[in-house]
């Protein structure tokens, strides 16, 4: 199948769900600034299991679970 092709047939399905900026019954935010947007493309190819490999995102993952144990 095209890419293009493979593209569309997954984004029309994922619309059925609905518009998340619309979702009032959840208490977290599902609006991302440009630049996180543009984060995850940049790091989409990553394999985020493989901390040998990604050894700054591992540590970037560990701050992360550290921000949210002081919350």
């Amino acid at each position: 199948m095209p890419p293009g092709d493979a593209y569309r047939l997954v984004h029309d399905e994922l619309m059925l769900d609905g518009d998340s900026r619309q979702n009032l019954a959840t208490f977290c935010s599902t609006f991302l600034e440009p630049e996180v947007q543009r984060l995850i493309s940049d790091c989409v190819d990553k394999n985020m299991i493989d901390k040998d490999e990604y050894p700054q995102t591992a540590e970037i993952e560990n701050r992360c679970a550290h921000i949210l144990a002081d919350l």
